[in-house]
């Protein structure tokens, strides 16, 4: 019993988001646990902060804007949407999420924002429309 309740302790771990605003129409976003697990490859997402129950695509009943993979070190730069209110989640697994309210698209950051939209379509993809509240 001794063993499997320290085993137990040894692997439990607390998923952590950190998020910072760049001023320019995005944010960083630095996601980790707190046992220093790896967090590369995992998912970050973008929800619409209000009840979803449309057609697109959903996650605990809010709209997906967006969906980021974190890089080798559980990094990623994400482009703001251009909605009132937004929540950046971390999934690190089953009983292992974290969400913070996003901060919103100021209109002096527009400019910018587009100019990062404009050379990021690509890498935007299929989330272009979300992003830009068109859909």
């Amino acid at each position: 019993m001794i063993f499997i309740g320290f085993t137990t302790l040894m692997f439990a771990h607390t998923a952590l988001l950190y998020v910072e605003d760049n001023y320019d129409g995005t944010i960083s976003v630095e996601c980790a646990f707190s046992n220093g697990a790896n967090t590369a490859g995992l998912t970050v997402y973008i929800l619409e902060n209000k009840e979803y129950k449309g057609k697109e695509e959903s996650l605990n009943g809010k709209k997906i804007l967006y969906k980021a993979t974190l890089d080798d070190i559980g990094c990623a730069d994400i482009v703001k949407p251009a909605v009132n209110d937004y929540i950046i989640l971390f999934d690190g697994g089953p009983g292992h999420t974290t969400s913070l309210k996003g901060k919103i698209l100021t209109d002096d950051e527009k400019d910018e924002w587009n100019t990062y939209i404009n050379k990021n379509k690509k890498l935007i993809g299929k989330w272009l429309p979300f992003i830009k509240g068109e859909k």
